[in-house]
């Protein structure tokens, strides 16, 4: 989804950027997943390409109740954004770091095993 920019896996193809900014430009992805993820949906909405579903609004309740039990419109408006970036980020760092990626899976450039059923379940010293 977000390669070349953002690559998990080890790759020997890696550029100096991809190898070592991504300590630094991934926290800013991980902030912005959602909202991005929002827009993305909202306008594939209004170009008839996704019809509105029902959790699609939940959003706007959620903002709406932010505004109305808020001190200002513009406490409640930060509140409700501070709360989709802080869940975006954690979404984002949880969701793409811990999806496939110990040591004994099988990963760009690794030997082929000589098993080559992916069920098998290999476990140190063991084979």
């Amino acid at each position: 989804m977000f390669e070349p920019l953002l690559e998990l896996l080890p790759k020997k193809s890696k550029n100096w950027l991809q190898r070592h900014g991504v300590v630094v430009y991934t926290h800013l992805i991980y902030l912005i997943t959602f909202p991005l993820d929002f827009i993305k949906r909202w306008i594939a909405i209004l170009k008839g390409r996704q019809n509105v579903r029902i959790e699609n609004l939940f959003v706007f309740l959620e903002l709406v109740c932010f505004l109305l039990l808020a001190p200002t419109m513009g406490s409640g408006l930060k509140s409700w954004f501070v709360i989709h970036v802080a869940s975006s980020y954690f979404f984002a760092l949880c969701g793409l770091n811990a999806a496939h990626h110990h040591e004994t899976c099988f990963h760009d450039g690794d030997e082929a095993r000589p098993e080559p059923d992916f069920g098998y379940v290999y476990i140190s010293g063991d084979q």
